[in-house]
């Protein structure tokens, strides 16, 4: 629980700055295409500060995950950086 709260904390500090260091969201066009236009910092950013939260399966597919996708398990998955 305590990496959850840990990784929470570090993206809403990455909100709060506009700045995603750790996956650099919102950099490219294509990121541009889909995000929330009121948020100003960073459109493809939004602070994750507000309950209920869910949870649900996620499939990705070749042009949306831009670099590659590790899977741990059956209840965890994260992105890896492009080589």
């Amino acid at each position: 629980m305590s990496n959850l709260i840990r990784s929470v904390g570090l993206f809403n500090d990455y909100c709060d700055i506009g700045k995603d260091s750790g996956y650099q969201r919102g950099e490219s066009a294509y990121d541009r295409l889909y995000n929330d236009p009121k948020v100003k910092l960073n459109p493809n950013l939004g602070k994750v500060n507000r309950p209920p939260y869910y949870a649900l399966k996620v499939y990705p597919s070749p042009g949306a995950t831009i670099g590659a996708t590790a899977t741990f398990g059956y209840i965890a998955a994260r992105s890896l950086p492009a080589p």
